[in-house]
């Protein structure tokens, strides 16, 4: 498993603390819910984020999911960015050497690591039609993302 102290101190969110906390951002309005994704999304390209940060900007992504009004690409790119930065930050090494003579297993296991830990991520926060689209049609997965990234940043220009 990953030895990453961000994704230890997400997996340490109980699971009633994770779905209490996606309950209480579906009841906001969707003024409320937009101050908060501003608030988690406003951060400099170089902000290192902490576990409680990842952790808010996925409960805000799930609690997305269940707006019509915002287009369903947006919605997902929002979530797989959520997961993607997680995985981003979790998927070293662990400390062990790579096998000079074998790049490709290592290649394979950490394609294999970063698999399991966004669909980790996505089951953790409910986004099971998220998981089941990562682990069935990855590609059409990244094109709702990227036509999701898009329509975020016609928004917000």
């Amino acid at each position: 498993m990953i030895s990453s102290p961000i994704l230890k101190s997400l997996l340490a969110i109980p699971q009633c603390w994770v779905d209490s906390d996606i309950a209480e951002a579906e009841k906001l309005s969707g003024h409320g819910l937009r101050e908060r994704l501003t608030c988690v999304c406003d951060k400099p390209a170089t902000h290192v984020w902490t576990a409680q940060e990842h952790h808010e900007f996925m409960v805000v992504a799930k609690a997305c999911q269940l707006r019509p009004k915002v287009p369903y690409e947006f919605r997902v790119y929002i979530a797989a960015l959520g997961a993607e930065r997680i995985v981003s930050g979790t998927t070293g090494d662990g400390g062990r050497q790579s096998s000079p003579d074998c790049p490709e297993n290592e290649i394979k296991r950490h394609e294999r690591l970063m698999g399991a830990t966004m669909l980790n991520v996505f089951r953790r926060y409910r986004l099971d039609e998220l998981a089941r689209l990562y682990e069935t049609n990855r590609a059409e997965l990244e094109r709702l993302r990227d036509e999701g990234r898009r329509i975020g940043e016609r928004v917000s220009t």
